[in-house]
């Protein structure tokens, strides 16, 4: 949760982290968008995932689902399912999550859920029903980084939260994690270096710094 307020901070985003089933509501209706995020689960934290999404709904704020290691629990996967039904905005996970969520991958999914689904790994693909963009390569140190995965899902919702069309959204939000990761890689000495210069170079990231465009084929 720090990694990911901080990422949020360093790109201009008010974070607000609130998993309180007595209070979430009011902060997704003072929010431009929601992230759901699988990565600690409880029977609260269910019941609060439940009022964001009846409140994101009323509200009509596109939201972000990020269905940490389904892959894992069957539990969890079936909850996942029941949520990619609930109208996400964008589905963002790796290779192994997407695929847990559907046997036919990304493009199933997207097909099944009407979500843009944003999978990330060595080579960064978003996909949706009419097409998919690669983002290129990811810096592989940042999977050293605890978090990353969940502040690159709240960075695709602070996207959608600015720009409608959910593809470009998504597209958007993996290039800029990949062009800060590139940018602060050579500064780095390891994960920790790394974590903080990736801040830094998000803080200072401008649109003339996002040079590789995504490309869709």
């Amino acid at each position: 949760m720090n990694l990911t307020a901080n990422v949020l901070l360093a790109l201009g985003a008010t974070p607000t982290m609130s998993a309180a089933p007595s209070d979430v509501g009011d902060f997704v209706a003072a929010a431009d968008a929601l992230c759901i995020n699988l990565g600690t689960m409880d029977a609260e934290r269910r019941v609060a995932i439940d009022v964001a999404l009846q409140t994101a709904m009323e509200h009509t704020r596109p939201w972000v689902l990020d269905p940490v290691m389904v892959e894992v629990s069957p539990e969890r996967r079936d909850y996942a399912l029941e949520l990619c039904n609930r109208a996400p905005a964008v589905i963002r996970g790796n290779a192994v999550e997407i695929a847990a969520l559907s046997v036919g991958g990304a493009a199933v999914l997207a097909n099944d859920s009407g979500a843009v689904i944003a999978q990330t790994g060595a080579n960064d693909v978003v996909t949706s029903t009419t097409g998919c963009w690669h983002i290129g390569h990811d810096e592989p140190m940042l999977t050293k980084i605890t978090g990353i995965g969940c502040a690159t899902s709240a960075v695709v919702a602070a996207c959608v939260a600015v720009q409608s069309d959910a593809e470009i959204a998504a597209a958007s939000a993996l290039l800029i994690i990949t062009t800060a990761a590139t940018r602060a890689r050579p500064q780095a000495a390891g994960p920790g270096s790394l974590a903080v210069h990736f801040l830094d170079e998000l803080h200072s990231l401008d649109p003339s710094a996002l040079s590789q465009p995504a490309v869709e084929p």
